[in-house]
Order: C-alpha cells, then structure tokens, then sequence
C-alpha cells in the first residue's frame, strides 16, 4: 500500500504526476488537503475510510492510541491529526485483526521529517500477528522522480 499524506498529495497534484497506481491516504490528511488547497483528493488516491470492509472501529481504537502516544497535535489550531491517522494505519497493521485487513507492505509519501521519524519507530515495534510488517518512508520527489 501506498499511503500519502498532505504533503505528498500536494506534490503529486503541483507538480501533475502522471500515475496510473493506486494511493491511499486518511479522512484527516483528505480533509487537511481538501480544505487547504480547495481540492478534491485525485482520482488515483483513496480514502480509506471509505474501502469497503475497513475496519473504522480498530481505526479509531489505533488512532486513539497514537494520539495519546504521540504529542504535537493540537485541537486548538487542529494541526497534527494528519500524522496521527497515518501512524494509526501503520498500528492497524500490527494487531491480528488489522493484519488480515491490510497489507503488511506499506510505503508512507511524506515531506515532513517529524512524521518520517514516528513512522520508522512505530514500524519496529512487533506485529502481534507474527507476521513482518515492511515500512518503507521516501520524499515524493524520491518517490516519482523529480518532474519537470
């Protein structure tokens, strides 16, 4: 899985990658992008909040745990929830039911530097499933290449 956050969708939009893969992001990097930039997410990216059969409850049970676990969000200037919903993803993947749910291969597109550090670290904490979770975080230009 491809997961891109706000930073990743605006180069991809800025800078009109030609892609024809598959992108998925959160509810919160969406309302963050489409809020900010007055845009609607492209029509390669998906919410996931939105596939049928994602688990929104062990979502939201992940999502609160990472909100706990990480500061820097802030309800006041509501900044943050983006990163916390991309690491929300990233647990999902380490509890058996999330395991089943999602891939255990995900590359995180991101600019921000704070984000790329929690997502390595939550990445090493062992899956309850046994399975290896591979997490893998690039820039977008590293992702698709410097466009001109």
């Amino acid at each position: 899985m491809i997961l891109l956050d706000t930073g990743a969708l605006e180069y991809f939009v800025s800078n009109q990658v030609d892609s024809d893969g598959e992108y998925s992001t959160t509810f919160d990097v969406r309302a963050e992008f489409e809020v900010k930039d007055g845009r609607r997410l492209p029509r390669q990216v998906r919410d996931l909040w939105e596939v049928d059969g994602f688990d929104r409850g062990l979502f939201l049970r992940c999502y609160k745990d990472m909100l706990n676990a990480h500061g820097g969000s802030s309800f006041y200037n509501m900044t943050g929830f983006g990163d916390v919903s991309i690491l929300a993803v990233i647990k999902m993947t380490q509890v058996e039911e999330g395991a089943k749910l999602l891939p255990n291969d995900i590359t995180v597109v991101t600019t921000d530097g704070p984000l790329a550090k929690r997502v390595r670290k939550e990445a090493k904490i062992p899956m309850s499933s046994g399975l290896v979770l591979s997490v893998n975080v690039v820039r977008p230009v590293d992702y698709w290449g410097a466009v001109e």
